[in-house]
């Protein structure tokens, strides 16, 4: 059966009025004995290659709080594979621009964990380079290190730039592209349209962006994905102005404003062949192989290289208060022996994280033996999701749509939020807590160590640790779940109220 605290000893939160006994616990968000300065550990192996490590340092530390979540994954293991995928299976879209929560993502792909990846504008879509599938979905941009993984599993990390260009089929008439798949860009600063000749392919969206002016060529019989290094043809079969171009499959359409407009008119006649073609190339314009990159996901800045921590901030266009300001994180890296670290620190939670700085990030994954490593979208964006809970706190309460996701997989765990089987209970609600009470739960007699979290959807109304102490953050509603390794899932829910007002202050007679 399910075990809870009794009321009394889930109300003695305060270590001056409470003296810790071997059945009353001290409050875990007051600090431990100051000779204590090693973050705490709960480890959890999911499946053969693939851990969960959650390390904790209490708040009143002198360098907590601190709550990081890390995934281990080994590639090299049978049936252990990482991929990267865009939220909605699309760049773009009508309701939440392509962006998707990490839940979500992993639920539809079935797999076992996954974490969210680079930044987004408003619009959804990845800045910078994102592969998946061997396929080149978006180009890389600002000089940005990118997180790079090969057929096999090998990690790379590189800051990257390309070169691309249209031409004609006899080679003599050539353009400059400029994008791939994404919003086409503004006037420049005296109001002007900018010259710009992107692509698009059906893993943008149903149909362009409509842009007045551009002239759009629709290119039909394209028998293959675009890939890195690979010329892609076909022939042409429309013209048309002002975009909203149906994307179809076996089609791309190229999109042209001022100079790459007039271009497009001039070549591109129904029936005519055209081709392009993506190259990568390092920052100082040398050419980089990408034809054994399978999935690839943009960052920045580099937290790690060759084993040292290095922060080039400056060069991949980012502040520096950006880089020193404690942050939720997000991160990967990889050790000497070629398994990959996906770290989350949680952070802007008063008594339960207060996030790192670049520097912080960087010796953390140093500890863990990374040798190369990069920051990637942090703040609101942070979360680690495995078996379909969200098993780290974001600081914004629920999960944050984001544009891409790097998910990890492995043999014979697929399960997902519907597949799970009912739980033991109907879901057991537990007496109500106060913000900043802590509430020890405890899974079934006879279960296997499996994963404590939160059950995706709304706001979270606190954060349970992987040994089952819920932290009570916010006034709300949360539903918990452990999942064993072996046995059914056990479910419950908590009701989290604000803390009580303090009294008012007497009014001292004059």
């Amino acid at each position: 059966m399910l075990g809870f605290p009794s009321v009394t000893q889930a109300q003695n939160t305060s270590p001056q009025t409470t003296k810790p006994s071997s059945t009353v616990k001290p409050n875990p968000f007051d600090a431990p004995p100051s000779v204590n300065l090693r973050p705490e550990r709960i480890e959890t192996t999911l499946t053969q290659g693939v851990q969960l490590i959650q390390e904790f340092t209490r708040d009143g530390h002198p360098q907590g709080p601190v709550m990081v979540t890390i995934l281990i994954v080994n590639p090299k293991q049978e049936g252990v594979a990482i991929k990267a995928s865009v939220g909605q299976e699309r760049v773009w879209g009508t309701i939440s621009s392509g962006r998707e929560v990490v839940s979500q993502t992993a639920l539809h792909h079935q797999a076992i964990a996954g974490i969210n990846a680079g930044f987004f504008p408003n619009g959804g879509n990845p800045i910078g380079l994102h592969i998946q599938d061997g396929e080149l979905v978006t180009e890389p941009t600002s000089n940005r290190t990118c997180f790079l993984l090969s057929r096999e599993g090998k990690a790379q990390f590189a800051a990257l730039g390309f070169t691309a260009q249209v031409k004609t089929a006899d080679g003599k008439e050539t353009f400059p592209v400029d994008g791939l798949n994404r919003r086409p860009a503004g006037a420049d600063p005296t109001g002007n349209i900018r010259s710009e000749l992107l692509v698009f392919t059906p893993l943008f969206a149903d149909t362009t962006l409509k842009s007045p002016g551009r002239v759009e060529i629709i290119l039909e019989g394209v028998e293959k994905p675009v890939a890195v290094g690979t010329p892609i043809s076909g022939t042409v079969a429309e013209i048309t102005e002002g975009g909203g171009t149906a994307l179809k499959p076996g089609t791309v359409v190229l999109s042209g404003s001022q100079k790459a407009a007039e271009y497009l008119r001039q070549v591109a006649k129904p029936g005519t062949k055209l081709s392009f073609r993506f190259d990568l190339t390092t920052t100082d314009g040398k050419p980089f192989d990408g034809s054994e990159i399978a999935h690839a996901v943009a960052g920045g800045p580099r937290l790690i290289s060759r084993g040292m921590v290095d922060i080039p901030y400056q060069a991949e266009n980012m502040n520096l208060s950006f880089s020193r300001t404690r942050h939720p994180r997000t991160a990967v890296g990889v050790t000497k022996e070629g398994k990959i670290l996906f770290v989350t620190v949680d952070g802007r939670q008063s008594g339960l994280s207060r996030g790192m700085s670049l520097t912080e990030l960087a010796q953390l994954l140093q500890r863990y033996g990374a040798k190369e490593a990069v920051n990637l979208d942090g703040g609101g964006s942070s979360a680690c999701v495995v078996d379909g809970l969200v098993v780290n706190s974001p600081s914004d309460g629920n999960e944050r749509p984001v544009a891409n996701m790097l998910l990890v997989f492995a043999p014979n765990t697929k399960k997902s939020i519907t597949a799970l089987p009912s739980p033991v209970l109907p879901s057991t609600a537990l007496p109500t807590i106060t913000v900043g009470q802590p509430w020890q739960l405890r899974a079934e007699e006879g279960t296997k160590r499996g994963v404590w979290g939160i059950k995706p959807g709304g706001k979270f109304a606190g954060f349970v640790r992987q040994d089952g102490l819920f932290y009570a953050i916010r006034p709300g509603t949360a539903t918990l779940q452990y999942h064993p390794r072996n046995g059914k899932v056990q479910e419950f829910t908590v009701e989290v109220l604000p803390p009580p007002a303090p009294l008012p202050v007497p009014v001292q007679p004059r």
